[in-house]
């Protein structure tokens, strides 16, 4: 699946639901059919072929609308809604669907805005999210990071995550779930660089995020004009320093500004955690020789998921040759975040949250 053929068919679909949105919002079927199908296809699953999905998959007290299938067993499913219609109708339908299976990972979308959940984590619903996305909102090169958490090859790995290559422990298994369109790499081979056209600037090709945020700011700007300056919040915009961050009772964080002025979404604590981390992680903050970050008795990162005392993380996130632990409340979340910037050696008030309204 070459990352150009997504953004292809990303920013087709914000052009078809922007010119047709009010013809396509009148019944789930046309929804489907221009919107979800596609999106699937360019995440590499054949909505054809009942060995990859099934659609109107039997379920607890009903039938969902698509299975994707790990092995020929539901692995993700997907309820839709037809466009324009809120998400949020849909997710205690999903979950009934998913426990009554054993299912682990549910999706719920209306054609334009996706949102992909964890259905056994031990957390509020709202927590269990993995990823969330807009498309006729957010920019398409965040939105290729997002879905690659439905990545046909990823699922088909148990390797739902946002914006990671895929790491199996065997080259076969990806090249049987991937077909023509993987590019399969043991851990033997040296992984290719990326390099680009217009100022042959080299990124590893398993680092997606960064890729796809040169590759942003190299489309964006007129020809012939340096990269364009990321985006930096002016005052008064609902910004608060991380030093000042308070997780209050239901409220979420809803962007994360990092000291380099670059802007990203982050729609859950959890998210805002590992966004954080991946920031210090791509500039070299953080690394494997770091050291774990820990807190008590517990590691809040560590090279491997086990704690001190040899527990394994109940929840945990790969962040780069990293693993953070998730199981914390919102405010612990807040609070882990400052331990984890100061040990890098950045102060927490160089970075600012906005909170959803």
């Amino acid at each position: 699946m070459p990352l150009d053929d997504l953004l292809e068919t990303i920013e087709t679909l914000q052009g078809r639901i922007r010119d047709h949105g009010s013809l396509l919002g009148q019944n789930e079927i046309r929804t489907r059919y221009a919107l979800i199908d596609p999106l699937l296809r360019a995440l590499g699953w054949d909505v054809a072929n009942p060995q990859e999905v099934v659609p109107e998959q039997d379920a607890s007290g009903g039938r969902a609308d698509y299975a994707l299938l790990k092995n020929g067993q539901p692995e993700v499913m997907v309820e839709a809604k037809k466009l324009g219609r809120s998400v949020g109708d849909g997710l205690d339908q999903a979950i009934a669907y998913c426990v009554g299976k054993g299912t682990p990972y549910f999706c719920v979308t209306d054609g334009d805005t996706w949102e992909v959940y964890e259905t056994f984590r031990r957390v509020p619903t709202g927590e269990k999210v993995i990823t969330q996305f807009k498309i006729t909102r957010d920019d398409p090169a965040e939105i290729c990071l997002k879905a690659l958490a439905l990545w046909h090859p990823s699922v088909a790995n148990g390797q739902v995550r946002v914006g990671l290559t895929p790491v199996v422990d065997a080259a076969d298994a990806l090249v049987a779930a991937a077909g023509d369109s993987a590019v399969v790499h043991t851990a033997e081979e040296p992984m290719p660089g990326w390099q680009c056209p217009d100022c042959d600037e080299v990124y590893p090709s398993q680092d997606t995020r960064r890729i796809a945020r040169h590759r942003q700011e190299h489309t964006l700007r007129p020809a012939g004009e340096s990269p364009a300056t990321p985006r930096v919040a002016s005052e008064g915009t609902g910004w608060v320093t991380l030093t000042e961050l308070q997780a209050k009772p239901y409220a979420k964080p809803r962007e994360l500004l990092f000291p380099s002025g670059e802007q990203v979404g982050a729609t859950s604590w959890t998210e805002l955690a590992v966004q954080l981390t991946q920031w210090l992680v791509d500039r070299g903050r953080l690394s494997s020789e770091s050291g774990p970050i820990q807190h008590g008795k517990r590691y809040l990162l560590a090279k491997e998921p086990v704690h001190p005392n040899g527990n394994e993380f109940i929840n945990a996130r790969r962040v780069g040759p990293l693993w953070l632990n998730s199981n914390y409340s919102a405010s612990d979340h807040v609070r882990n975040a400052r331990r984890i910037v100061t040990h890098a050696g950045i102060d927490p008030a160089d970075f600012k949250v906005r909170l959803a309204d």
